[in-house]
C-alpha cells in the first residue's frame, strides 16, 4: 500500500489527547505483521508512506479489519 501527500514533507507531532502515536503506531502494527514501512519525504515534495505486508498476513489476521 502506498499513500501519498503533495503537502510540504512530513513532521510527526505529539499532542497529547491524541490516542494514537501516528507512524510509530504504524510502525508496530507492521511490523507484528512481519511486514515494513518506509517513508519518503523532501520538504516542498510532500511524502509517501509505503507499506508491505505478506499476503499470509491480510489472510490469517482479522485484526487488521476491526
Amino acid at each position: 500500500m502506498r499513500i501519498i501527500d503533495d503537502a510540504q514533507g512530513a513532521h510527526e507531532r505529539a499532542d497529547a489527547r491524541q490516542k494514537s502515536f501516528g507512524l510509530i503506531g504504524i510502525r508496530e502494527r507492521v511490523h507484528q505483521l512481519n511486514g515494513s514501512v518506509s517513508i519518503e519525504t523532501a520538504v516542498g515534495h510532500g511524502f509517501a508512506v509505503i507499506v508491505t505486508l505478506p499476503l499470509v498476513a491480510l489472510q490469517d489476521d482479522k485484526r487488521l479489519f476491526e
